[in-house]
């Protein structure tokens, strides 16, 4: 009993020397309490400043960090394996024989445009499929003449498959030499006889207007192969063989056999058109002597003169 109550004077005089406990005084009346200088705050401050080092809580926080360390070198080390894991097997899936181009298959072109094409996809037969560059396959492909685009595929495990989009020859241009034109009347090939046969030939646009104002230029093509088109509706007519643009405007149609000129003026519509069917049926036999027609009268535009040639 004696030393609880020793320990707890011993306690209340030690939290006074802290506080500054009041000091008994005459009358049995406690004086208010003096603190320290720093007060309360400044005594914690002097605790904790020499208080000893928290080592539960250290070697706690060593143990999360190393904890943390470890889990990422592990996310890492799996990373790293499945990216090496992957590498490794694309090279091997690419060596591989079993992937390699056996195959090469072309879609969307005629025949003799098909054989060309495999000429120049030739080199990549027996190569590796899964190293080949489509996209610059593709890109090549479409530097041919008669192709307008070109898509490459894979088809694993051995095959690429081609799609190819050919362009159409409408007409025939006479730009100093002849080139044949597309539906948009650009030239995109310099024509042979063999390619030229069959086709209207378009004279009266210069070399140099396609390389002064290309736009102007494709644009009258466009207007000719229009004339061509509406002309060509009535199977029973005669073949062209020309169409000539004057540079006021003015269109004048060449028949292939027999060269007959027909004079259509600035425009070709449906009412020339009936007429000048009308003058072969009405000619009957004789239409292969005519030499000239004129459908362009401009005081009386339903008039329609033939000039006949003589006979010898």
């Amino acid at each position: 009993m004696n030393r609880r109550k020793s320990r707890a004077l011993w306690r209340w005089r030690a939290g006074n020397r802290r506080v500054g406990a009041p000091q008994p005084v005459l009358g049995g009346e406690a004086a208010p309490p003096v603190v320290a200088a720093g007060g309360r705050a400044g005594a914690t401050r002097a605790r904790r400043r020499y208080r000893a080092l928290p080592w539960r809580e250290l070697g706690g926080a060593l143990a999360r960090a190393a904890r943390l360390t470890l889990y990422t070198l592990g996310v890492v080390a799996v990373l790293t394996g499945v990216g090496a894991a992957g590498f490794f097997g694309y090279r091997a899936l690419a060596r591989s024989r079993t992937f390699a181009v056996r195959t090469i298959l072309i879609e969307g072109a005629r025949p003799a445009l098909q054989a060309e094409l495999l000429r120049t996809l030739e080199p990549l037969r027996g190569s590796a499929i899964l190293r080949v560059a489509t996209r610059d396959t593709a890109r090549m492909l479409a530097g041919h003449p008669w192709v307008a685009a070109a898509e490459v595929f894979r088809a694993l495990p051995d095959t690429l498959h081609v799609v190819v989009r050919e362009r159409e020859a409408r007409a025939a241009a006479l730009l100093g030499e002849l080139y044949l034109v597309d539906a948009a009347g650009w030239p995109f090939k310099r024509a042979t006889l063999d390619e030229v046969a069959g086709l209207t030939v378009i004279t009266g646009i210069e070399r140099a207007a396609f390389q002064s104002r290309p736009q102007a230029a494709a644009q009258r093509v466009v207007q000719a192969l229009g004339l061509l088109e509406r002309y060509g509706r009535v199977a029973q007519r005669p073949a062209l063989g020309e169409l000539h643009l004057d540079d006021d405007g003015e269109v004048t149609l060449f028949l292939r056999r027999g060269g007959t000129a027909l004079h259509v003026g600035t425009g070709l519509d449906d009412a020339r058109l009936a007429r000048l069917d009308r003058v072969w049926q009405a000619l009957g036999p004789d239409a292969q002597r005519a030499q000239t027609v004129f459908l362009d009268h401009r005081q009386r535009p339903g008039r329609v003169v033939v000039r006949m040639r003589q006979l010898d």
